[in-house]
């Protein structure tokens, strides 16, 4: 079932995730490629075990993450869930989302 974008953000870490385009996106200043590349390992793990992928650009020296339920064309619970799973790497490796 899709979610409204209200439903999202109020289920969504602010600190991490931000409404664009109809996707949810956490854009992450890693530091390095190498701790880019570990994090995108980490979510690729989360992601398999959950059966929901985000996208993902690495980048010198950030990382970028964008959550969509393409099957149904929108956000669903499995983008909150996804969201909330990597909220945890994230505080985990104490990483930051730069304000945007």
């Amino acid at each position: 079932m899709l979610l409204s974008e209200d439903a999202v953000q109020g289920s969504v870490d602010p600190r991490h995730w931000r409404l664009r385009d109809g996707r949810l996106e956490a854009r992450v200043e890693t530091g390095s490629f190498l701790a880019g590349l570990e994090l995108v390992t980490a979510v690729a793990q989360v992601a398999e075990r959950m059966g929901h992928h985000p996208d993902v650009l690495l980048t010198f020296p950030s990382v970028v993450l964008t959550s969509v339920s393409h099957d149904v064309g929108g956000l669903t619970e499995r983008d909150v869930a996804l969201a909330g799973a990597i909220t945890a790497l994230l505080d985990e490796r104490a990483l930051a989302v730069p304000p945007q």
